[in-house]
């Protein structure tokens, strides 16, 4: 009987330390309809309940976002549409989107960005913004748009994360397209609703956004 326990065990142990868990892909890009099955874009609604508009310079705050169609080259990221906080006023505003890790093994975000006129990107801290500097008009389809990875050694963490993006406008038109994608074992975004999103806050925080050097805010 004690042989026969033993070769249970063993072979328990195998099947665990072969077995290769599913991985979940989560579609955090702005203007994707994740709501509808296969995760498409959206045709009609004029707004992205996904991506929150935080603050705008005409006073927009917490709202969803706005879809911009028909904006042309710029916002060339394919499987996105861009977003803005209705309003095209000079000045700096800040949009986001959360989701949930349940298990970080092998958990990775990849985004790409292109903003009108200049952006940073962040996760889960307003340190290390996707870009050290603002010199990024990727608006301008002769640039590529900017691109990161993170994981659990640069930002991912158990529980609730957020992208944040902050996108200052020089004049006239205004807008953002991000594609970002989870790949996690275990999680799942925000939309639907699930208790892991209350554990560990990410940490924003005005003194840490100016400790980070953002420089989006205008100067006068």
């Amino acid at each position: 009987m004690k042989k026969f326990n033993l070769i249970v065990i063993t072979l328990i142990t195998l099947v665990l330390s072969t077995t290769t868990f599913a991985t979940v892909s989560l579609e955090l890009s702005t203007g994707v309809n994740v709501s509808a099955p296969g995760n498409p874009l959206y045709i009609n609604p004029a707004r992205d309940a996904n991506w929150i508009v935080r603050t705008t310079p005409g006073g927009v705050v917490n709202q969803p976002g706005w879809i911009k169609y028909g904006m042309g080259g710029w916002n060339n990221i394919p499987g996105t549409l861009p977003i803005f906080g209705n309003t095209d006023a000079p000045g700096t505003s800040e949009y986001e989107r959360c989701f949930c890790i349940t298990n970080l093994d092998g958990a990775k975000l990849d985004v790409s960005m292109r903003a009108d006129n200049k952006a940073n990107l962040y996760v889960n801290s307003y340190f290390n913004p996707i870009l050290p500097t603002v010199l990024n008009n990727t608006f301008n389809t002769a640039l590529s748009a900017v691109s990161s990875s993170y994981t659990a050694s640069n930002g991912l963490k158990l529980g609730k994360n957020c992208i944040r993006v902050r996108v200052n406008n020089e004049s006239g038109l205004t807008g953002f397209a991000v594609k970002a994608t989870a790949q996690v074992q275990a999680g799942q975004d925000t939309y639907q609703e699930n208790g892991c999103c209350k554990q560990g806050s990410p940490v924003f925080s005005e003194q840490l956004r100016k400790g980070a050097g953002d420089v989006l805010e205008p100067t006068n």
